[in-house]
């Protein structure tokens, strides 16, 4: 799934957006990892990042919520339909363990995360590759419509972990098993 940056104005009384050519990263060790460090490293506990938090932590700090968004492109290999969302929060829950060595990371085993966000827009689209990627050049009165729930995981950064900080391997699933502790975490947001 593309992550893209855009920009966000109003004109005439209405929201618009605009693509900006940039794309942002919120796994490895980019946004989520950056704010789990100035989060204090939780370890088996959960914490929460806004929207917000992520494009400051994403333009370090030129930009907020009032004049970008994060959006997804949910379905960058359709042909019959395309459709953008939005992400405004996600809620994290760490496992692993203190590292006693305090100038090192605590050890991750992995972190299942809940990601929230509302539709911008979905439509049937049949067009060429070239048209579809026009139509979400700008996106004019986003809808926001329906809260969505995502569950995906992130990689340990243990001994052994090729690529601490990244996506669970896709496969036909990836399926975040959630031990009670986590479960019952999640369970308030729903």
């Amino acid at each position: 799934m593309p992550f893209m940056l855009y920009e966000r104005s109003i004109k005439n009384g209405e929201e618009q957006l605009r693509y900006t050519e940039e794309k942002y990263e919120l796994a490895g060790y980019n946004i989520l990892y950056k704010l789990w460090k100035d989060k204090g490293s939780p370890i088996n506990e959960g914490w929460h990042v806004s929207e917000d938090e992520m494009i400051k932590k994403r333009t370090e700090g030129k930009h907020s919520i009032n004049d970008r968004r994060l959006l997804v492109d949910a379905a960058p290999n359709a042909k019959d339909w395309l459709e953008i969302i939005v992400i405004q929060d996600i809620w994290a829950y760490t496992f692993g363990e203190e590292n006693s060595n305090k100038t090192e990371d605590n050890i991750v085993y992995w972190t299942p995360l809940m990601i929230g966000g509302k539709h911008v827009f979905r439509e049937d689209y049949d067009k060429s590759p070239k048209e579809r990627e026009q139509k979400i050049q700008n996106i004019s009165r986003p809808n926001y419509q329906g809260d969505w729930r995502e569950f995906l995981y992130l990689n340990g950064n243990q001994k052994g972990v090729k690529s601490p900080w990244t996506w669970g391997p896709s496969g036909r699933t990836n399926a975040a098993f959630l031990d009670p502790e986590a479960r019952e975490y999640f369970r308030q947001y729903f």
